[in-house]
């Protein structure tokens, strides 16, 4: 984001606070109120007193397809139906919430886990953040240490994006801890201190009982279309598909056409790296084309040639760095500041990403065997408890990507700039159809899931071509599949929910603090390949024995795939991402 800082501090240190958010932050951002044993409770976030409700804070969007709702921003939150504000725990979307009383302050958040959760503690404070950069420089600025994580840091230089997030709640910060979706936060006023009530991975995912194929995948497509309806009759917005020529994207289109509403809907279609893409890139376009789906920009090349927002750098500097080894978002700029976009993200948490295997395999993907390896390995096993599988698990894998990939990516392009993207396939049950097991002992989610849903919402959408061979099926077979999963859906499964609230109220963008601290830290202005290499090379300078040698490799292959990528910033984001995230160590507070 970083849409938020949220800090529980004591008398003593509340001086040493407010110095530092005067210097960093603005007045219209920050808002504070007084908890028991003179603690202070200061919440900093763009548009703060907007995002104020009911003795807490919500900011984004909430889905519940249970309650046939979906709710935006505070208002939206104040005039949700009290089902939703008693048990969220199954709500999509992408948003965040505080509550608290004098003794407590609690956090919950999308089931998903696309808002991201950091917190830390130390003497005289507790906090949370979706910055790691924002949390560091906090403890900086009160007094606490900073210690760099050489095992987590020595992990993450595997190159391969199985590494490329966090990996277990460790971070590159010893102080600072990051929770997974299944992890509750609350911070325990009197002793300032961070209670997570964990739950597992395994226990949000049904623990793979078997469920029913045809009602789960039924309820699903309903939910997708029911939530594609909706958007398309929110005054003043215009929802646009992020649309390839893949599966993920082509399941979120069918159920547009199922809405029977296509006309209200556009999409986008870039081009990332070139002629590698053509093929995508000419799929999706013949599939828009042929459906009458209007372009958002898809022409107008110089839409994508700047990919960063006017802060370049720093707004990732400012919310990834350090968690996700990606460099979203992606666009110039918010695109239009009244668009819903529309993702096909989020479906790795119902087919998984990584092959469903146990973390052993997992590790030989990653790396060659080594200290980074070594440290690997240290990591996934810590990740496996929270996971609730033993590291041998044949499901592990994914279990893992649920838990530290698929929601961090999910909002990883977008959500720094705004909290009003829909992933429809960030869907609860159909997840949880994945994680189900088969009759013959297998996982439902190596199987055709994501296929036949989108045949039972639209067969000709199914079997349009693809950018590569997805499947053999013909119309006739998807028909069939259609029928076999009860037909088209009805009147009643496709009508849009409840609003509550305006998608208008969401506020939009990062905090004024944290983008200034990423300026502080050094991070680059803009987003040329020459500004991140020089970056980098200045980072290596904060490490020191081994892990700087690790680190010099690890900038050695970021040349190499800009190389290969003919200078495309993004041919080399996973390793760009892993040097400039050591800026993160630079004593700015």
């Amino acid at each position: 984001m970083s849409n938020y800082l949220a800090v529980v501090v004591s008398a003593r240190h509340e001086k040493r606070l407010r110095a530092w958010l005067d210097r960093r932050s603005e007045p219209d951002e920050v808002w504070s109120v007084p908890l028991r044993a003179r603690r202070t409770l200061y919440i900093v976030s763009a548009g703060v007193q907007d995002s104020l409700v009911d003795a807490g804070f919500f900011r984004g969007h909430l889905v519940s397809h249970e309650h046939e709702v979906m709710v935006f921003g505070a208002a939206g939150w104040r005039a949700a139906p009290p089902a939703v504000k008693r048990d969220g725990s199954e709500a999509v979307g992408e948003f965040l919430r505080f509550s608290w009383t004098r003794d407590r302050v609690d956090v919950s958040r999308d089931f998903f886990g696309n808002a991201r959760l950091l917190h830390t503690e130390g003497p005289g404070f507790a906090a949370f953040s979706d910055s790691m950069l924002v949390l560091a420089s906090l403890r900086r600025a009160l007094g606490a240490p900073v210690t760099a994580s050489e095992e987590v840091l020595t992990a993450r230089a595997a190159p391969s994006q199985i590494a490329g997030q966090q990996i277990s709640p460790e971070t590159m910060i010893d102080e600072i801890a990051f929770a997974p979706p299944w992890a509750r936060i609350g911070v325990d006023v009197p002793r300032l201190h961070v209670d997570v009530a964990a739950s597992t991975a395994t226990r949000m995912l049904g623990g793979g009982r078997p469920l029913d194929e045809r009602e789960v995948l039924r309820r699903t497509a309903s939910a997708m279309t029911r939530t594609v309806s909706t958007l398309s009759v929110i005054p003043g917005w215009a929802p646009v598909l992020h649309l390839s020529g893949g599966l993920d994207s082509r399941a979120v289109f069918a159920s547009m056409v199922e809405s029977g509403n296509l006309r209200d809907f556009a999409y986008i279609n870039r081009t990332r790296f070139g002629d590698v893409t053509d093929r995508d890139n000419t799929v999706a376009r013949a599939l828009a084309a042929g459906y009458g789906l209007p372009a958002s920009d898809v022409d107008d090349d110089a839409a994508w040639r700047e990919p960063r927002p006017v802060d370049g750098l720093r707004l990732w500097g400012a919310s990834l760095a350090g968690v996700y080894d990606g460099l979203g978002p992606l666009g110039p700029r918010r695109r239009r500041s009244r668009e819903f976009e529309l993702f096909g993200l989020g479906a790795g948490a119902h087919k998984g990403g990584w092959g469903w295997c146990d973390f052993g395999t997992l590790a030989e993907r990653a790396s060659h065997p080594g200290t980074i390896r070594d440290a690997l390995v240290a990591q996934l096993d810590l990740s496996a408890e929270g996971l609730g599988v033993e590291p041998s698990a044949p499901n592990a894998s994914e279990l893992y990507y649920f838990g530290y990939r698929n929601g961090i990516h999910s909002g990883a392009e977008h959500i720094g700039l705004h909290m009003t993207g829909v992933a429809p396939l960030q869907n609860v049950e159909f997840a949880r159809l994945g994680h189900s097991q088969t009759p013959d002992g297998s996982f439902y989610g190596v199987r055709d899931g994501i296929l036949s849903l989108t045949a039972l919402l639209s067969p000709e959408a199914a079997v349009f071509e693809y950018d590569r061979p997805r499947h053999d099926w013909t119309l006739s077979r998807a028909g069939e599949r259609q029928s076999e999963l009860g037909g088209p859906l009805t009147d009643g499964e496709r009508k849009p929910y409840t609003v509550c609230g305006s998608p208008d109220a969401v506020p939009q963008g990062p905090t004024r603090l944290a983008l200034r601290l990423a300026e502080a830290a050094g991070m680059p202005d803009s987003a040329d390949c020459e500004s991140a290499l020089a970056y980098s090379e200045s980072n290596l300078e904060l490490l020191s024995g081994d892990l700087a040698g690790v680190y010099r490799d690890v900038l050695a292959n970021a040349r190499w795939r800009l190389g290969r990528s003919g200078n495309d910033i993004f041919g080399a984001e996973l390793p760009l991402a892993r040097t400039m995230m050591l800026g993160i160590l630079r004593p700015v507070a």
